[in-house]
């Protein structure tokens, strides 16, 4: 009956209102009913897509994100989780993004990646508290307080769930009241009280009742039994923990289930039955190492490192600039001293000073160009991307073709750090990169587009030289953006010579640049922007004007520029 009246209530909203309440409802059912919750979330989906909406898209992965971890599932979880980040984060939805980042740190905390969860845990706080955000800092107060329960520090961990308690009353969210009561017996029990922290456990649940949320009145009850376990109350301990399975089943919480085993069996133990204990241990090693086992890790530790790049990367710059400007300012100081010492050397100093300056300005302008030319090709949603499909292959185990492409990959990743560094590279070199470069994204795009490279017969491709790395953001415009939705795509790259060095063109035959959204267009205007400005230094350099511009076709665009030529 129920069903039928929330179906009713959804055919009388709007697609955006439909598709709140249906987020709502994945939400209600994700700690009770893992079931129910993915009709929810298949509806939600398919709306979603239909209507284009780019929010409850962002919604869909971050709940595909929950409930894989939920039932333990952690790559998958890691997967969603940074999709919906994506998402949220191409919107400027700062909210989601924080949220999405809970998520992800109560996956790490599940793994025992207890460093990074509080890390994570800390931005989240600070965000929340910066905005005065009470209801969201709940549950960065609450998931903290556990690491460090776990961790050994409860007297840390009270002062923040009475915090997260306290907020939780304001709220009248009773499910939050009970996570907070039951991590403050988890303090009391770290504090080696384990009567004053059952105390707060029945508490619990007398607070949410015997039919109200499996995941919490599971927690209480597990932990019940550990705390009976530690009083030597050993069959009590076994009541409370069949109590704690029964609930944990419901919602396939497998990672407590397997620390509920571990309880029972030291308690089985603890009464002599050596039989239990063993058969209980037994099950508790095949869950931890189903759960835990180090090629789960590995892959974890992988996506963690893709995702995070960009950003160590900005930080890398930032502390490389830091140590320049010190370096800058140590070398003023002491050219003051001499010069307050020797009247003399001030001309010559000053004029030495005044020249560095202006090359220092110079190989600062070039440094600026190359690192967002290099960030351009190494674009973290094509390395992600390219590194999911991989793993696709991997996971079906297909191990040669996941070899193969993990080869090319590898590959592409060493030419574009090492041409980045290089003035000149030969054609045939830049043509190597691009087909492996063009091949990884056939991979990406299961082979919806073909690809064509041609180089005149006037150019050696062993001997000619020019500038690397100008092509690839070119043909990546080409294939996400003018290809997107084009069944038989082909992205075309021609070299040919010209009177003052070589002619480059990169053309598809996809949708033109009249329909071109307004992310495609600030994409493209970041090709060309650095581009032009690369093309601007070469032009001074070698006292030529070197051209570039794009042009629609009869079908798809084309881009041409002219580079600067060098023959070995």
């Amino acid at each position: 009956m129920k069903a039928l009246i929330f179906s009713l209530i959804v055919l009388l909203q709007g697609p955006s209102q439909k598709m709140e309440l249906l987020g709502k409802k994945v939400v209600g059912n994700v700690y009770l009913n893992i079931d129910s919750a993915n009709v929810y979330l298949d509806q939600l989906d398919s709306m979603a897509h239909v209507h284009e909406d780019s929010l409850h898209i962002g919604h869909v992965f971050r709940f595909k994100g929950i409930i894989a971890d939920i039932t333990s599932n952690y790559t998958e979880a890691q997967i969603n989780y940074y999709r919906a980040q994506e998402i949220y984060e191409s919107l400027d939805n700062q909210l989601n993004v924080a949220k999405t980042r809970y998520n992800i740190a109560l996956m790490h905390m599940k793994l025992n990646n207890d460093s990074l969860a509080l890390v994570i845990l800390k931005k989240d706080i600070e965000a929340y508290e910066a905005v005065n955000d009470t209801f969201n800092v709940i549950n960065s107060y609450i998931t903290t307080g556990y690491i460090l329960n776990r961790n050994g520090a409860p007297d840390s961990a009270l002062q923040l769930l009475k915090k997260a308690y306290y907020y939780s009353i304001q709220h009248r969210d009773t499910i939050r009241i009970a996570s907070a009561n039951n991590l403050i017996g988890d303090s009391y029990l770290q504090m080696r009280k384990p009567q004053r922290a059952k105390e707060y456990y029945r508490s619990t649940i007398k607070l949410i009742g015997l039919d109200g949320s499996p995941w919490n009145l599971g927690y209480s009850n597990m932990r019940l039994a550990e705390s009976s376990l530690t009083l030597k109350e050993f069959k009590l301990c076994i009541e409370y923990a069949n109590k704690a399975l029964e609930y944990y089943a419901i919602i396939e919480e497998k990672t407590r289930i397997k620390d509920v085993y571990g309880i029972m069996a030291e308690a089985h133990e603890n009464m002599g039955d050596f039989e239990s204990a063993y058969r209980l241990h037994k099950r508790f090693k095949m869950l931890n190492d189903s759960l835990f086992n180090v090629q789960k890790n590995k892959q974890i530790a992988t996506l963690e490192t893709q995702y995070e790049t960009e950003k160590k990367d900005t930080e890398i710059a930032s502390l490389s600039q830091q140590a320049q400007i010190q370096a800058l300012e140590l070398s003023q100081r002491n050219t003051q001293l001499v010069v307050a010492g020797v009247a003399l050397l001030l001309i010559v100093l000053a004029g030495f000073i005044f020249y560095q300056q202006r090359k220092y300005k110079h190989q600062q302008a070039v440094s600026d160009i190359e690192q967002r030319m290099l960030r351009l090709q190494m674009n973290p949603h094509f390395i992600f991307n390219a590194l999911s499909s991989i793993q696709n292959y991997i996971l079906q185990s297909d191990t040669k073709e996941s070899v193969k492409y993990l080869a090319k990959f590898g590959k592409l990743m060493r030419q574009i750090l090492e041409h980045s560094r290089e003035e000149f590279i030969t054609i045939e070199e830049e043509v190597d990169m691009l087909t492996n470069y063009l091949q990884i994204q056939q991979l990406r795009f299961g082979g919806a587009f073909d690809y064509q490279i041609k180089v005149s017969e006037e150019l050696d491709q062993s001997a000619v030289k020019i500038p690397p790395l100008f092509a690839q953001p070119l043909v990546e415009n080409a294939i996400e953006h003018g290809l997107a939705g084009i069944e038989d795509g082909l992205v075309t790259i021609s070299f040919s010579k010209t009177d003052d060095g070589v002619s480059l063109q990169v053309a598809d035959n996809g949708r033109g640049m009249n329909v071109e959204s307004k992310s495609i267009s600030e994409h493209k205007s970041l090709a060309s922007v650095i581009t032009r400005e690369r093309l601007d230094i070469l032009s001074s350099q070698f006292r030529s004007k070197f051209s570039f511009n794009y042009k629609t076709l009869d079908q798809g665009t084309q881009a041409s520029l002219v580079v600067p030529i060098k023959v070995i």
